[in-house]
């Protein structure tokens, strides 16, 4: 992840939508992408974002929804539309982090939020590439809102590829 820098932050609803807010008001012509596998938890996100992007015309984007439903042209669309720098998508929520959307070039988006643990290396190589930009003029930023013993977890398991249990 040589041109992704890395945070780690809240992992709540609240604490999403808030860093998404944050992002959206501190970086008005940035895109973001929010990754989950949870399509309930991304419609709760989405939910709040509506609410708030109301509320508040500085950070008024669109929101997009992309998942392993969405297919042929609107798929297309969508893409095209987070690789527009002239488009006010602002926010894209993917779900399936497996399958679904993996592949794609999403590199209108220098914002990602993890909101599960990626347990893979080659995911989240995929994940990091979904956004990584090939001329490298924009620096990508990556917040990993997965905490605890969970994420150290996945994190030393993606780190060795694989896991060592003592019993």
């Amino acid at each position: 992840m040589d041109d992704a820098t890395l945070y780690s932050t809240e992992t709540t609803i609240k604490g999403i939508t808030e860093l998404i807010i944050k992002v959206r008001t501190n970086h008005p012509d940035e895109k973001v992408i929010v990754v989950s596998n949870s399509d309930a938890f991304l419609d709760t996100i989405a939910e709040v974002l509506d609410r708030e992007f109301r509320k508040n015309e500085a950070i008024r984007r669109s929101v997009g929804r992309f998942d392993k439903t969405l297919t042929g042209e609107p798929r297309w669309n969508l893409v095209q539309r987070l690789n527009d720098p002239s488009d006010d998508l602002g926010v894209v929520l993917l779900s399936a982090l497996n399958n679904g959307w993996v592949g794609l070039n999403l590199s209108g988006a220098t914002i990602m939020i993890l909101c599960d643990p990626v347990w893979s290396q080659d995911l989240w190589d995929r994940l990091v590439g979904a956004i990584r930009r090939l001329s490298g003029t924009r620096p990508i930023t990556i917040y990993d809102c997965c905490t605890g013993p969970v994420a150290e977890a996945a994190k030393v398991i993606r780190e060795k590829g694989k896991i060592d249990l003592q019993v």
